[in-house]
């Protein structure tokens, strides 16, 4: 008997985006455990914001602005320059903030992560929940599906024509084939496959494949049979 196959787009794009959401909620639990280990012997100290440095690179065919913090401070008589690891909105030139400086070693200082924790916390949050939301999305279809495909729920709908679908793979738009199905009431249905490469033509004019539905109840939860 048939099962229901979940999607590959889907499924790919849904343990991408956990997975991202996993690393963004990892890289903030080290930051902070390094960070409560080099505090243990570090000297809080006054620094000085003497440059920041905004510019614009072009990432993922968007232009985005980056700035590189400048400062400086003092400890035992000698200055030391460094860039900050972090930059705010309410920065300028000229600001004091709290840095911690090692005693052993005055040139080596870090600043407080909160800020860095916080927005890499919350890209694990949105990331993980939109992965998260593919996967859910796909064991709901998958109980739904096939509880109708073990009670025959489904009709034959004849091959239409095929479409671009909202899907992208490597900057490729894929396809999808579309079914018409006539009840003889007057009522004429679409049904759409999975996603698939445009190269690919799975169907030809002529072709009539079941499609998994409750027509009565719930017409726009299907799944279009992969078996002809």
């Amino acid at each position: 008997m048939e099962r229901y196959k979940w999607s590959f787009v889907s499924t790919i794009i849904g343990w991408v985006f956990f997975a991202f959401g996993v690393i963004f909620l990892i890289i903030p639990l080290i930051s902070i455990a390094s960070w409560a280990e080099f505090k243990k012997d570090a000297v809080p100290v006054s620094a000085e914001i003497t440059d920041i440095d905004t510019y614009t690179k072009r990432s993922n065919h968007k232009n985005r602005t980056y700035h590189d913090v400048y400062v400086e401070y003092e400890y035992d008589g000698v200055t030391y320059s460094e860039e900050l690891d972090y930059y705010t909105s309410g920065m300028k030139k000229g600001d004091d903030i709290e840095i911690y400086v090692d005693p052993d070693d005055p040139s080596r200082s870090r600043s407080n992560p909160f800020v860095f924790s916080a927005i890499m916390a919350v890209f694990g949050l949105v990331f993980g929940g939109i992965g998260a939301g593919f996967l859910v999305h796909e064991i709901k279809m998958s109980i739904y599906i096939n509880k109708l495909i073990a009670e025959d729920k489904f009709i034959y709908a004849d091959y239409s024509n095929e479409e671009q679908a909202n899907v992208t793979v490597n900057n490729v738009r894929y396809n999808h084939s579309v079914f018409v199905y006539d009840d003889g009431l007057g009522r004429i249905m679409t049904f759409n496959s999975e996603p698939h490469h445009p190269s690919s033509r799975p169907h030809i004019q002529g072709d009539s494949i079941k499609v998994y539905v409750d027509l009565e109840n719930n017409p726009k939860k299907y799944y279009v049979s992969r078996e002809k």
